[in-house]
């Protein structure tokens, strides 16, 4: 195998001391992983908290984490099944004598559990290269699964990724972890109370993963990137060849991805993925700009993360434009000097014709049935939007 050139101008290593943990946006951790508080929660966060209660219905439900695609020669996507423990998709290229893996999920016993699925269904080559594709919990809190298994594993990503998992990470991770005995306590009180049998399963299943979580966490160890990125790198494999760019900033300030020319394929963290966006740490006036950068690759094979792999490049579009058509909304009527509740409320579905074209809005609410069922439907797409409102009126002016 080749290994990357090592470019002065675009890289440096880099380890520091172990840091805490990051939560997906700002929010209350702890009304995630419990049955209540689901009014404050987005509708990708409902959605999976709900889709616990769908999957313990199930009597033959599969003991993955995660369904492997093969999605071209020597790639795969893991994509993560609902779970009230959110894990990202993960991306997976196999190399001639190893392998690189995008995104390494919210704890390191989901990422174990695909370590595991790796080593069983693709291939018993080492992982050589972890790729965080940005900062959130549920994209790297799983990196030391694979320091464990893999001891020589190198981890990539922005050299703003590693900033801000080492600056933001461990009081977020603190804050949510404060609670959590009373809504353990919450979930035991729920399991007393429930009057159907399905009620119940969840609400034991929810307690298991729960005081799961609390013991995996408490002895948690954040790893850092060993490499940063500063604007590009390439591995040049006698598989095939992958280049790990910063195009620009998106969902976060340091979003990656990673383009293999030869089989067209681009994993895109969730830059682009088969959701409504979240835009808590984003930047909406330049996300658009950054997907047309990525957009402009010779791609045909998308792997983003959360969702479905789409399989062509109209996923690209419609997430584009309806960041642009909803953050020029939320900017006009800002400054026409409404605040934000009236902007929810006079903003909906019907007055985004991005939702509209290609049948945009209907492809969400199929991938949100598939991967975020809940009892009698999907997550709600209209809670969706308002929280995506609420999320770029907030982070509209940022610098």
């Amino acid at each position: 195998m080749t290994h990357a050139r090592l470019n002065p101008e675009y890289l440096r290593h880099s380890i520091a001391p172990a840091q805490g943990l990051h939560l997906h946006g700002r929010r209350d951790f702890l009304a995630l992983i419990t049955g209540v508080g689901l009014a404050g929660m987005t509708a990708l966060e409902r959605g999976f908290v709900r889709a616990a209660l769908a999957r313990a219905q199930s009597r033959g439900a599969a003991t993955n984490l995660f369904d492997i695609e093969k999605v071209a020669e020597d790639v795969y996507a893991a994509l993560a099944r609902p779970a009230a423990m959110i894990n990202s998709n993960a991306a997976i290229f196999v190399n001639a004598n190893d392998v690189v893996v995008m995104d390494t999920h919210s704890k390191p016993s989901a990422a174990a559990a695909l370590i595991a699925q790796i080593r069983k269904d693709i291939t018993s080559k080492p992982v050589r290269y972890v790729v965080n594709s940005h900062f959130h919990w549920d994209h790297m809190q799983g990196n030391s699964a694979y320091r464990e298994a893999f001891p020589k594993v190198e981890f990539l990503a922005t050299e703003a990724t590693r900033r801000l998992m080492a600056q933001e990470s461990g009081s977020r991770l603190k804050a949510s972890l404060r609670d959590l005995p009373a809504a353990i306590e919450q979930t035991r009180k729920n399991i007393e109370t429930a009057k159907k049998p399905e009620e119940k399963a969840f609400h034991q299943k929810l307690l298991a993963e729960q005081e799961a979580y609390a013991r995996e966490m408490a002895g948690f160890r954040l790893e850092l990137p060993t490499v940063t990125v500063g604007q590009t790198l390439v591995l040049h494999d006698k598989t095939h060849t992958l280049h790990f760019a910063f195009c620009g900033r998106a969902h976060t300030e340091g979003d990656i991805v990673i383009f293999c020319p030869e089989k067209k394929v681009v994993a895109t963290g969730d830059m682009v993925h088969g959701f409504l966006p979240y835009a808590g740490d984003g930047y909406p006036r330049e996300w658009p700009k950054t997907i047309d950068v990525v957009g402009k690759f010779a791609l045909q094979h998308v792997i983003g993360g959360h969702g479905p792999v789409h399989h062509d490049r109209i996923r690209f579009q419609h997430m584009r434009d309806y960041i642009e058509d909803l953050t020029a909304k939320v900017a006009e009527g800002k400054k026409s000097g409404k605040n934000l509740a009236e902007l929810q409320k006079t903003l909906t579905e019907a007055s985004f014709r991005s939702l509209q074209t290609d049948g945009y809005a209907a492809l969400i609410r199929e991938a949100l049935a598939k991967f975020t069922p809940v009892l009698g439907g999907a997550a709600s797409l209209a809670d969706g939007i308002r929280d995506n409102i609420k999320d770029v009126y907030n982070t509209l002016d940022k610098a």
